[in-house]
């Protein structure tokens, strides 16, 4: 990473990774994949896992973190690392979603990642139950949502986004 943020421009100021994801360089600019560890139990994650992804955050200034798959363990140990700041899944659907936010709402940290109404909620209902669940301790939203849509919903997402977060 040394490399890449000397070779790639701006990358003091906001550094762009894969899923939609640009991060500021004061957070650290890192995105930590932690895919295989998701496979490892309790006591391995706080073994071999905690360790090294709390040393590259602490060399970086903090960072976020990533993984497929579904590992109760994992997400509470990183929970407990001050310096990753964000957490994403590629597999929200294996989650209980509302759990997760409320959670990383009350460490103020914030959650990236896709959301879909998976009950055929109204987009305005969503956005509402995400806000509620995504209140920081210091007041803050604690949420950077990804809404996959068609052009065609585009304009009717926004509208009940910027009505339900209150945006002009």
């Amino acid at each position: 990473m040394d490399a890449v943020f000397e070779a790639m421009d701006l990358s003091d100021g906001l550094v762009a990774h894969y899923n939609n994801l640009v991060m500021p360089r004061s957070m650290g600019g890192v995105k930590i994949s932690e895919d295989t560890s998701t496979l490892l139990s309790k006591e391995h994650i706080k073994e071999f896992v905690i360790p090294y992804l709390t040393k590259i955050l602490e060399y970086f200034g903090g960072g976020w973190v990533h993984w497929c798959g579904k590992n109760d363990h994992l997400f509470e140990a990183v929970l407990d690392i001050p310096l990753a700041y964000c957490i994403n899944f590629g597999n929200p659907e294996k989650h209980d979603m509302e759990y997760v936010l409320r959670k990383t709402a009350e460490r103020n940290k914030i959650y990236h990642g896709c959301f879909v109404p998976s009950h055929g909620e109204k987009w305005e209902d969503y956005f509402c139950w995400m806000r509620e669940a995504t209140i920081g301790t210091d007041g803050i939203l604690k949420v950077i949502p990804i809404v996959n849509c068609t052009t065609k919903d585009r304009t009717e997402i926004m509208t009940a986004w910027e009505k339900v977060m209150k945006y002009k």
